[in-house]
């Protein structure tokens, strides 16, 4: 691949060429906002700071990927006195009707109408994250670190934490070099 600089203007002092971004012509007009940095330096060269963001790559590194929603009740957070009140005034309990099915009936609603009314339905985003180099190993050291954090939980024991920050330091060091790996094979293609 051909090197070129990637921002097509005179900078420097006496309206020389000195300071350059050096690119693949690929990136050529991917190139925005350059801005020369003069101050903090003696020199005749200064720095160049620009955005650069190559759109094959965008979809690729993105950490999202289509936004789920889930939809929950937070148990937590029901009135039960206020749930237990209108359940003991409703027509399931003060007049139940005598045909099975009508009482079955009866029962989904009231229960339904009473959950809506002290326990209402949220909705969560959730986000699915873009990881292609998670792969079976990283995803086995990850099951193993967790497993051990739950276990050092459970039993605060010193030999368990250790295990746990092995685990947590392996994963991360793989993880780090897994994804630099697919980065840089992403940039060469």
């Amino acid at each position: 691949s051909v090197l070129s600089s990637g921002i097509n203007a005179e900078y420097g002092r006496d309206g020389g060429t000195l300071d350059l971004v050096i690119t693949q012509e690929t990136f050529h007009g991917l190139i925005r906002a350059p801005e020369i940095v003069e101050e903090g330096t003696s020199s005749d060269h200064y720095l160049v700071k620009f955005d650069i963001k190559p759109p094959h790559l965008s979809a690729k590194l993105s950490t999202k990927s289509d936004e789920k929603y889930t939809v929950f009740r937070d148990i937590a957070e029901l009135d039960l006195e206020g749930f237990q009140k209108d359940l003991a005034l409703s027509e399931l309990i003060t007049s139940p009707p005598d045909d099975l099915v009508q009482l079955l009936s009866l029962y989904e609603e009231t229960l339904n109408q009473l959950l809506e009314k002290h326990c209402p339905l949220k909705r969560r985003r959730t986000e699915q994250r873009n990881r292609p180099w998670m792969d079976t190993e990283l995803r086995e050291v990850l099951r193993e670190r967790r497993r051990a954090e739950r276990k050092w939980r459970k039993k605060k024991s010193e030999e368990n934490k250790e295990e746990y920050r092995r685990l947590k330091k392996l994963f991360n060091k793989i993880y780090k070099e897994k994804r630099m790996t697919h980065v840089r094979e992403d940039l060469l293609t």
